[in-house]
């Protein structure tokens, strides 16, 4: 008995509930969804969404970040063409490593607000865009003036407790979507040394340091997962210092090889990049991260194995590591980064479910 996905968009809603709805007799010609079961047909009509992704940058702001952000705003179109391409519905906001501070201290440099600018120096900016999203014009200087933070900000990076401060602030609602797939990159020559007071340490043994596994957990609250499904909805990708060799090139004896970037972006699916590398190169191997994550489609029921057939279309798309493939773990056809379907694509699943409920 073999189910069929259709739809003209391409995110998936439950199959169960909409069963519910009633069952009728299907003509095989019409072209409708059908389940077969025994002597009977049923007609079940599918409705999909697009995905959403929502895109948080995390700046640091001190004083040896000058060089990142420009190569940053300089290479942004690498990152974003392919979102635009591809015709996703996407927000973009950025926020810096110092608004954890905004909890000690009531200035409004570190207001956890959505980062429009530059708040210091000489020269202070303001895009007056707190999301970014398709419809923005002119999204790449918006995003030029946003990413551009300054080098004027606390040089006691917290990039993990600047972003669960800033995701927490109800001014920020109109970033995040909750059926959205939630990708956050860290941008910082240093390390997170996030604490419970806001006494300055950088030692990985201080017993008031905040552990990685933590922000993860509130990082699974928040996005409705767990560890067995937070990969599905949420990555941190980070790009930092990784190693001597890209100390030593940069020179500055206040940055340092991180480790905490490295736990986050292994605990949650994300990518460990060198700030030392091509940004080019960089940007665009987090891009295809955050695609691939979001091009996922879960299924309704247990299919049976080798059952699946995937149209793209209306042409059948054999399954490969260049392709599509089935997640038994999380029930999903994922789309490899050379298939991935654009938004108003017509995408068919079909497959042979275990059990008819």
């Amino acid at each position: 008995m073999k189910t069929f996905m259709t739809s003209n968009k391409w995110s998936l809603v439950g199959l169960a509930g909409l069963l519910s709805l009633g069952l009728t007799a299907c003509d095989k010609s019409s072209g409708d969804v059908s389940i077969l079961a025994a002597e009977q047909n049923f007609k079940v009509s599918l409705s999909m969404q697009p995905r959403p992704v929502d895109i948080l940058w995390v700046i640091d702001n001190s004083g040896s970040m000058s060089s990142s952000q420009t190569n940053l705003a300089n290479n942004f179109n690498s990152f974003i063409q392919d979102f635009v391409t591809l015709k996703y519905d996407f927000h973009m906001s950025t926020t810096t490593t110092d608004t954890w501070f905004e909890i000690y201290n009531n200035n409004s440099l570190y207001n956890s607000r959505w980062r429009t600018g530059n708040r210091t120096g000489s020269n202070p900016t303001n895009s007056g865009v707190y999301v970014m999203n398709p419809n923005t014009s002119s999204l790449d200087s918006v995003f030029t003036t946003n990413a551009l933070v300054g080098i004027n900000g606390n040089g006691d990076e917290r990039a993990f407790s600047s972003f669960k401060e800033s995701l927490s602030n109800p001014a920020n609602a109109d970033f995040r979507r909750s059926n959205a797939f939630l990708a956050m990159i860290i941008i910082s020559d240093e390390d997170d040394f996030s604490r419970t007071d806001a006494t300055f340490s950088e030692s990985y043994t201080d017993p008031k340091l905040i552990p990685t596994s933590s922000f993860v957990s509130w990082l699974d609250t928040f996005t409705g997962s767990n560890s067995t499904n937070r990969h599905d909805n949420y990555q941190v990708n980070a790009i930092y210092i990784k190693d001597s060799a890209c100390l030593n090139q940069l020179q500055n004896s206040t940055q340092k090889i991180a480790q905490r970037y490295g736990e986050i972006a292994d605990a949650t699916g994300g990518v460990k990049a060198s700030i030392c590398d091509p940004f080019n190169d960089v940007l665009n191997s987090i891009k295809n991260k955050i695609l691939v994550a979001s091009a996922v489609f879960k299924l309704d029921r247990e299919p049976q194995p080798g059952s699946i057939v995937v149209k793209v279309n209306g042409t059948v798309l054999p399954e490969s590591a260049t392709t599509w493939s089935y997640d038994s773990a999380a029930n999903s056809v994922r789309f490899a980064q050379e298939s991935i379907p654009a938004a108003d694509d017509n995408i068919q699943i079909a497959y042979d479910p275990k059990t008819l409920l």
